[in-house]
């Protein structure tokens, strides 16, 4: 059953676009707390022309946000850029559904990953529900540590495999290194700008420590330096495995803990 946005059929923008066979169209798959809206603000701001952003889609009942339209008007390229948040890698969520999005030029599907040791510290001090539940209930925190690794082994075999339509995006080295970003926007084929990299976006509620009090200087934001509030703290040691510490070493060597 493809029950797949609850408002799609309500968006006459989302259907006009269904019917424009030259769209280009984006997938980003990504974690809670792992920079996601920041990727998606970076990116929706090199994009040219008209771009609809479906946020956080899933099949059922849409979790929060509805439509939106950047970009400006006038030109023939038109872009749809969906996003999955925390979604199991099952074929629904990877492959292009034509029924869903009509025909495209092009299909790009991009896999964000944020290191274990930052993007669990920023689980931990979350003081939304879903961070308190992450506190609390270990059967949900076992299953959200699984998908990270779960996103990790599937980030090293879209790494190793070079393909242009399956990228996997290091968040790290995006959030630190401007080179990176200009490497991630040429193999996108964009035109390069930076724009939108210091908005933060409400949607994914800020950051667990600042929340939004760095809006419009997101670049100042201390990302890779979370794990640091909490390496001496026993609970959250106990939630790195090994197998955790080894898919960590073999993507983000520069992060190693001592415990």
């Amino acid at each position: 059953m493809l029950k797949y946005f609850a408002y799609k059929l309500k968006s006459r923008y989302f259907l006009f676009l269904k019917q424009t066979d030259q769209k280009y169209f984006y997938r980003l798959l990504g974690l809670r707390r792992s920079g996601n809206h920041a990727l998606i603000n970076w990116l929706m701001a090199q994009l040219p022309g008209i771009t609809l952003l479906l946020d956080n889609a899933q099949r059922g009942k849409q979790e929060n946000t509805a439509n939106k339209k950047w970009g400006v008007r006038g030109t023939k390229r038109r872009n749809l850029f969906v996003s999955h948040e925390d979604r199991e890698l099952e074929p629904f969520y990877l492959e292009y559904k034509e029924r869903l999005f009509g025909k495209s030029q092009k299909k790009v599907s991009m896999l964000l990953l944020r290191d274990p040791y930052n993007w669990m510290a920023s689980w931990y001090a979350w003081q939304d529900e879903l961070g308190v539940r992450f506190r609390t209930d270990e059967s949900f925190r076992e299953h959200t540590i699984s998908l990270w690794k779960d996103y990790a082994k599937l980030y090293i075999l879209w790494e190793n495999n070079q393909d242009s339509n399956q990228i996997a995006i290091n968040y790290n080295l995006w959030v630190s290194q401007l080179g990176y970003r200009k490497e991630l926007a040429e193999k996108l084929e964009l035109s390069f700008s930076d724009r939108g990299r210091d908005k933060m976006s409400k949607n994914g509620k800020g950051s667990s420590f600042d929340g939004l009090n760095f809006q419009n200087k997101a670049s100042q934001l201390k990302v890779l330096e979370r794990w640091c509030h909490f390496e001496n703290n026993p609970v959250y040691q106990s939630y790195f495995d090994q197998e955790i510490k080894d898919l960590s070493a073999q993507i983000f060597p520069e992060i190693q803990p001592g415990f």
